[in-house]
């Protein structure tokens, strides 16, 4: 019960190495999150072990708090050390490359985290950490730090104007959020989502497949056969178009 009341408190420790408070309170939620889901794990491991070993109550407060001081001296010594270059940056996004690769997810979800403590404003680390979510099936937190993202992205075309990267970047990221809906059903903001991507990008043929599938997947025909139109004006060839007309028709 104890440990349970200050998790609030556990949770913020250290994070305080993000400079606009707004991107502050976000990397607590995370860090927070973070830290709730490897209590949890440690815990359900732990109740395996001790529950048929009959390990006495003491003991397992004793393992907690020194799993949860290990939590602290961790964050503390990233603090302590940040890394503060564009070349430190980079080596992080590499490092998670390889965590990918070896499904590290948690190692990962780390080390974005730690470039988002060093650039608060990194777009890329916001988009790569809530596509981490989506792939863990993490929805809600993958909506949340997308949508962050794109918060980001609209801030700096409002400081920089129209310009190729940032609107590439902003496409993607409604694509994004397009399918986060589209896998929770809410075909509604999927759509919405993808029509402000091809505003941007008309002829991106991923994202009108996109559309295709939240249309059909909504019954909506209309919308359905717009993108199919397109689909077919800009990419003739590809062989699921059948396949699409013949479930529009039965819409």
């Amino acid at each position: 019960m104890i440990v349970v009341r200050k998790f609030s408190i556990l949770a913020n420790l250290d994070i305080d190495n993000i400079p606009a408070e707004r991107e502050a309170k976000f990397k607590e939620q995370i860090i927070g999150k973070r830290m709730k889901r490897n209590f949890l794990k440690y815990y359900s491991r732990l109740a395996r072990i001790i529950g048929p070993l009959g390990e006495a109550i003491g003991n397992l407060f004793k393992w907690l708090h020194e799993r949860l001081l290990e939590f602290k001296e961790n964050y503390n010594r990233e603090k302590a050390a940040p890394v503060d270059t564009e070349a430190g940056i980079d080596r992080l996004f590499l490092e998670i490359e390889e965590a990918v690769k070896k499904s590290d997810w948690e190692g990962a979800e780390k080390r974005y985290i730690e470039i988002i403590a060093i650039d608060s404003q990194n777009v890329k680390a916001f988009r790569g950490l809530g596509l981490l979510y989506y792939n863990q099936k993490n929805y809600g937190e993958a909506s949340q730090t997308l949508e962050h993202a794109l918060k980001l992205l609209e801030k700096k075309y409002e400081a920089e104007g129209n310009n190729d990267d940032t609107n590439t970047q902003l496409a993607a990221i409604y694509f994004d959020l397009g399918e986060v809906d589209r896998i929770t059903e809410n075909y509604a903001n999927a759509a919405a989502n993808l029509d402000k991507a091809l505003a941007i990008e008309p002829n991106n043929p991923r994202f009108l497949d996109g559309k295709l599938e939240i249309s059909i997947a909504g019954k909506d025909k209309i919308g359905a056969l717009e993108a199919y139109e397109r689909m077919a004006a800009v990419n003739p060839e590809n062989q699921k178009l059948a396949i699409f007309k013949e479930e529009i028709d039965k819409l």
